[in-house]
This record gives structure tokens, sequence and C-alpha cells, in this order.
């Protein structure tokens, strides 16, 4: 009884965090603008590439530029929630191997002509994943701190003391999944949640809680760009977490490893 109440506890703010999101969408603004000079070239093709220089090809000279301030109708970067694949490779990279749970999770869908699966527009979060995620949660959460709580764990809480060992753990664990560090807000939320479990439990009964709560939070399911906008400025450049971030699920479908992590720390 005492397990369901931390767990529903859990499930109601994260899920309600979760929806509150949007589930769906695109946030912010970014990428860059490109202007063909050419004249009467035919097919009305579109022109596109990496920001800054020019580039040619086939009589047709495009010059890109991230300072016009309009991308036409690309100026939009979507969000992303991770795939069902991403998801478990990000868990296995911060937490150990979970492919033994066998988490369920409801099949993608892809859209005509669009033939990957991270096509962010196509994404849904309908309320039966959100409770998939849920369960997924509760197990990877409960296999961890039974099993390899010694992963994620870098201090001890007997010799650091459990609150000064909570802080630790929470802050690095949730800058690992949330792939930049913690605001103040979320750091006071996760520690409140820690407290609840060790208010029923142990100190691992809160480390579990954490686990829990942030395997659901939209912070890690999503892919957030957060990279601060200067003045009203329309194109927003990417932070260094923010390209970690895209660097890391292009080339190896998880979130950044701890080299990925002290680059983008380190500007």
């Amino acid at each position: 009884m005492k397990r369901q109440s931390w767990t529903k506890a859990v499930a109601v703010l994260t899920l309600s965090c979760l929806w509150a999101a949007g589930c769906t969408g695109k946030i912010g603004d970014g990428g860059p603008s490109a202007t063909s000079s050419s004249a009467g070239s035919s097919g009305g093709g579109s022109a596109g590439g990496t920001s800054g220089g020019s580039g040619s090809g086939a009589g047709v000279t495009m010059t890109l530029s991230c300072s016009s301030g309009s991308v036409g109708d690309v100026d939009e970067t979507p969000l992303r929630r991770l795939t069902n694949a991403e998801y478990v490779n990000t868990v296995s990279d911060l937490l150990g191997d979970v492919s033994s749970l066998n988490l369920a999770f409801a099949a993608e869908l892809t859209t005509e002509g669009f033939p990957f699966l991270d096509n962010a527009g196509a994404q849904e979060t309908p309320p039966a994943l959100a409770q998939q995620y849920l369960a997924a949660a509760e197990q990877v959460a409960a296999d961890t701190v039974t099993n390899r709580l010694s992963k994620v764990l870098t201090c001890d809480p007997v010799a650091a003391g459990e609150q000064a060992c909570a802080a630790t753990f929470v802050s690095s664990f949730g800058a690992k999944a949330f792939r930049r560090p913690l605001d103040a807000d979320q750091t006071q939320a996760l520690m409140s949640i820690w407290q609840v479990g060790r208010g029923i439990g142990t100190f691992n009964t809160g480390v579990q809680a954490v686990i829990t709560a942030v395997l659901q939070m939209p912070e890690f399911l999503y892919r957030f760009e957060m990279s601060p906008a200067a003045g009203n400025q329309t194109l927003v450049a990417l932070d260094s977490w923010d390209m970690a971030t895209r660097l890391s699920y292009l080339l190896w479908n998880s979130g950044p490893d701890d080299a990925l992590l002290a680059a983008a720390q380190a500007g």
C-alpha cells in the first residue's frame, strides 16, 4: 500500500507534466535561410544547407545566411519525442542494460513518404502510451535499485549523509537524463520526490522514486532545445548542450555520454 501511495503521487505529477507539455507540437525557431540569386531556373526547387558560406551547382548559386531573420517554411524546430529504440538505448546508457526487461510500448507509425520513425510531426503521446511510460519507469527504477544501484549512485549515504548524497544523485543523474544541467526548480522538484520516497521507506526508496519520475518527465522523453534567444532575435543558435544532444542522437541513437557532456560543459 505504501508503494502504491508514492508511485501514484509520482505518476500524477509526471503525467500531468507530460500532458501539460501538449505531447505534440513545435517549439522555438532555428535553421539557416537560403536564397537563390539565379534567374530563370526551372523546377521550383528549394535550396538548403549548413549556415554560413555559399555553394553552387547546375547553374544555381546559393547564399546562405542566418542573419535575415526569416527562413520561410522551415523556421520552427519540432519537439521530438524519443523513439522506442532511443528510449531503450538512452535508459540503458543511464542505468545499465534494460533489454532483458522487455519494455512494452505502442508500435510507432510512419507517415506516407517518410520512412523514418523519428518524424516529429507524426509523433503523439496518447494516454495509453503515457501509461506505458509509467509502467516502464516503475519497472526500470525497481530493477535498478535492486540490481545495479552502484552504477548511478556515486556517494555513500552513510558517510556523506542521506540528504547530501540524494542531492548529489539528483544533480548528476538528472543532468544526464535531461541532457543539460538542472535548474533550481527541477532540482527542488526531484528532491521533493526523493523526500516522499524516503519518508515512507529508505534512502533507496527515495532514489527509486526519483528514477521513476525522471523517466516520465518531458525533459527526458522529449528533446527540448533550450538555447536562449538574444533580445528580439528570430533565429536562435544552438547552445553546446543542444548541439551535443543533436550529435548524440544522430550518431548513436542515444543520449550524450560523459565525454560529450563534458565537451558541452566546456562550450
